[in-house]
């Protein structure tokens, strides 16, 4: 049969064990979730690093065909013969 003198001393051990095991669970659990945290993050910053590359190709292609537009137009044809003929801006270029 146990003894109540020795269960009375080893109650202070016995608890300071369970309060240990208790935080080493709640430091497992923040470093986790600290963990997921940043993986979360590091995710969601690539996810919006290709949304606004894709946004700056788009960009870049508009500008790439609006630029042609513009080389292609009569306008700039006509400067562009009026500079080669030596007229200058006074004389009507």
């Amino acid at each position: 049969m146990i003894r109540s003198g020795h269960l009375t001393r080893r109650w202070p051990v016995v608890l300071a064990a369970l309060f240990c095991l208790y935080s080493l669970v709640l430091l497992w659990k923040v470093f986790d979730s600290q963990s997921r945290l940043r993986d979360t993050i590091e995710a969601r910053l690539l996810a919006d690093s290709a949304r606004r590359a894709e946004v700056l190709a788009e960009t870049a292609v508009e500008r790439r065909i609006e630029a042609r537009e513009l080389a292609e137009s009569p306008e700039v044809e006509a400067y562009l013969i009026n500079r080669a003929l030596g007229m200058s801006i006074q004389y009507g270029l």
